[in-house]
């Protein structure tokens, strides 16, 4: 619940065509189709063919009107913030949580192991422009490191959740 929100006014923050199968029919997740550009809404063709997810679940959102096109730095409220964290797909952000003094950051599709921290430069396999993509994990480790900001990974497995440390030349995930 978002603080200030009533019942049933809070909507999903991103829908993404890669995820969108998975959030609202329960498919499994394929490869995106396009790219919307959040300022324009301009679509830009990342493969040739429509998948059928798209048509039964992103369109009728779409056709609806039910949603808003937002920049990669939106504030949600004071407390919940988009942060750009591009290179997975054109676009991509993370979510940043600020409350009661405490701070998280949840990567979203940035960073797909732990093993990253170590070696940002590592491409994810399937980050859409990995040489951008390193360069966004190299500066969100920089940024986060030896702070008291709990970094929530999307794909890691258990613990999904710690702080960034160096460790000599390198970073990792401590539990405490």
């Amino acid at each position: 619940m978002t603080a200030g929100s009533k019942p049933g006014t809070v909507t999903p923050l991103t829908l993404r065509s890669d995820s969108a199968a998975f959030l609202l029919s329960g498919t499994s997740q394929v490869t995106p189709n396009f790219w919307a550009d959040p300022k324009t809404g301009i679509n830009y063709p990342v493969a040739i063919q429509t998948p059928q997810h798209l048509v039964d679940s992103v369109d009728p959102i779409i056709e609806a009107k039910l949603h808003e096109f937002i920049g990669s730095d939106h504030h949600i409220t004071d407390e919940v913030w988009l942060e750009p964290t591009p290179g997975h797909t054109p676009g991509h952000v993370s979510v940043h949580i600020r409350s009661r003094g405490e701070e998280a950051v949840i990567t979203c599709d940035m960073m797909h192991h732990p093993i990253q921290l170590a070696d940002p430069e590592m491409h994810g396999n399937f980050d859409m422009d990995k040489e951008q993509g390193a360069r966004t994990r190299r500066a969100f480790v920089e940024r986060y490191a030896d702070k008291r900001v709990m970094i929530i990974g999307t794909h890691f497995c258990d613990p999904t959740s710690g702080w960034i440390v160096r460790n000599g030349d390198a970073w990792q995930l401590a539990l405490e």
